[in-house]
Parts: structure tokens; C-alpha cells; sequence
């Protein structure tokens, strides 16, 4: 006979955040922009224009791929008791992994940066913005983070 499961608290599908992929393509427009500005002599003052016009550039281009690439679906379910269940992807197909949260998680009122180490000792950080989850279901998750961090220290 097998022990019951733990009632699960919290079911939460985090995606990539639209707020963050915005915020990446507006400053790689900037960087653009200030690229642009140094390869026409609108900045003077820059020592190795050329340089400088092809770091910003690089970094231009590396917002856009990461602003433009498809954001995975990660379901996170919390159970009652506080423990912590992460659906990965390994070998194409999901796996459910126990994880648990490591210290050095930031968990701010409008944004969850958690740092997760699974059972074998893989570490996902997963970033949760308002509008990486469903409307409604931000404030429970953090809530029911900070409770397990509390419990954890």
C-alpha cells in the first residue's frame, strides 16, 4: 500500500513573462540607438568607436534572440506540508522533480526569483513576474513561498 499523496496546495503554470520580453527588446532598441549614435560621430568623446558600436550591437542582437525565443511552460505545484514539485523537460519529455528552495531566492512583492535544487542536485532558477501566471494566482504562489522559505530558516 502506498502513502497517501500530499494534498496539493497550489498548482501554478509559470510562462515567460511578456513585461520582461518587452522590457528586453526596448533596451536592445536603446542599444541600437546608442550604437547607431557612435558609428554616425553624434558621441565623440567614445575612444574605440568601431569597438563599441560592435559590443552594443552584440548585445542588441543577444536581447532580441532572448526576447524573441518561445518561453517554456513550467507547472510548479506546492503541497500542503510545503513540499515543492517542478515539471522539467529531460530527454523531450516532462518529468515531475521534488524539488527545494535554496536560499539566495528573491521573493519581492512583484517578482519570485527562485533558485530550486532538485533531488539530484540540479539547480533551475525560474523567474515568476504577475504575468508569468495565470491572473489571480501571483499572490497565492508568493505567499505560499515566503511560508516555506520561513519554515526553512
Amino acid at each position: 500500500m502506498r502513502p497517501p499523496s500530499p494534498q496539493l496546495a497550489l498548482r501554478v503554470t509559470v510562462v515567460a513573462s511578456r513585461t520582461l520580453r518587452w522590457s528586453a527588446l526596448a533596451f536592445a532598441l536603446l542599444l541600437g540607438a546608442a550604437a547607431a549614435a557612435i558609428l554616425t560621430g553624434h558621441a565623440r568623446s567614445v575612444r574605440h568607436p568601431q569597438l563599441t558600436a560592435a559590443i552594443l550591437i552584440a548585445g542588441n542582437l543577444s536581447l532580441i534572440h532572448t526576447a524573441a525565443r518561445p518561453g517554456k511552460a513550467c507547472p510548479l505545484d506546492v503541497s500542503g506540508p510545503g513540499a515543492l514539485r517542478l515539471t522539467v523537460q529531460r530527454d523531450g519529455s516532462p518529468s515531475v522533480v521534488a524539488v527545494q528552495l535554496l536560499a539566495g531566492s528573491t521573493l519581492w512583492p512583484r517578482l519570485l526569483v527562485l533558485r530550486l535544487q532538485a533531488e539530484g542536485g540540479a539547480v533551475h532558477t525560474l523567474l515568476v513576474l504577475p504575468d508569468s501566471v495565470p491572473a489571480g494566482q501571483f499572490r497565492p504562489l508568493a505567499v505560499a513561498l515566503r511560508a516555506i522559505a520561513a519554515r526553512a530558516d
